[in-house]
């Protein structure tokens, strides 16, 4: 019972406040329900009463899409302050499984060479915290961090990223006698693709023939059209299968080499800090390993 004269602290609910983030995530209270394990319905119902709460609605229409309100915008930051601080004290007093899992996205590269050694280290340093993995491109990953459904996100950059915490010697790789053809056979990754960008622009920009013969959204596959002799593509030196497919002596300009940045979201959990820290050192090893071994490629 309230006594007379007494104002009792208002409370937001984390149940309330965890729903309300993840619909301005997903941008949808239909997907936020899945993702929730909710129907529609209870999600809805949960932001009325959290509109209640603050006194104000917190998402109106716009072009058929839910956009936030003044209110709805303060509350957001809020919100999300609230939760990390909520689910960082789960895991210090009830630990890491309880916290839920960290969301980690790498580039195939990177996973290609290192996720082994990546995955070994983060089960050693906490085997309780659970770990959910999306292997993508640059631009997927980069927007999946973006709308918070990434905790972390390892990425190809610009060598000149002020984030970039490493960088990647690139090639042009393939066999021999390939860049004696009258017509370049390319291989790519699908757009966007930075490797690709740089490949068309430089073979257009000294009028050397091509004709993309593989487009795809798996290394594995450009790597195979390598291999077999189909085409030639640009990539990290790491992609080639040995020295002897990476070419610097062919009459094609060198290509400038990239960044790899490693980035966290604004909700990222105390957990992920330490993943960062693993991932950026398996990078660390990984260059070590392969400036001390001299070799270009596996």
């Amino acid at each position: 019972m309230q006594m007379k004269g007494i104002r009792l602290p208002t409370n937001l609910p984390t149940d309330l406040l965890r729903s309300f983030v993840t619909v301005v995530e997903l941008g949808s209270m239909i997907r936020a329900a899945e993702k929730l394990h909710f129907t529609a319905s209870a999600v809805s119902l949960q932001i009325k009463r959290l509109e209640h709460i603050v006194r104000g609605p917190v998402f109106f229409r716009e072009n058929r899409q839910l956009a936030l309100t003044e209110t709805g915008t303060l509350l957001l930051k809020h919100a999300r302050a609230i939760l990390q601080t909520n689910d960082a004290a789960v895991t210090s007093l009830l630990g890491a499984l309880e916290a839920g899992p960290v969301r980690i996205g790498m580039i195939q590269d990177f996973a290609d060479a290192n996720l082994t050694d990546v995955l070994a280290r983060v089960v050693a340093a906490n085997p309780a915290a659970p770990v959910h993995l999306k292997v993508g491109s640059s631009s997927e990953l980069q927007d999946l961090l973006t709308a918070n459904r990434l905790e972390l996100a390892l990425t190809f950059c610009d060598l000149d990223d002020p984030e970039a915490l490493a960088y990647r010697e690139t090639a042009w790789i393939g066999k021999p006698a390939l860049f004696d053809l009258p017509t370049l056979p390319l291989a790519v990754v699908e757009a966007p693709c930075l490797f690709r960008d740089q490949a068309v622009e430089i073979l257009q920009k000294i009028g050397r023939p091509f004709e993309i013969v593989v487009e795809t959204a798996s290394i594995s596959a450009l790597r195979a059209a390598v291999v077999s002799g189909l085409a030639v593509t640009l990539r990290t030196v790491q992609t080639a299968p040995n020295a002897e497919y990476c070419r610097k002596d062919v009459q094609i300009p060198s290509p400038t080499d990239i960044g790899i940045r490693l980035s966290r979201s604004e909700i990222s959990s105390p957990q992920s800090k330490e993943f960062a820290r693993i991932i950026a050192r398996s990078i660390r090893d990984t260059d070590a390993a392969q400036t001390a071994s001299g070799t270009c490629g596996d």
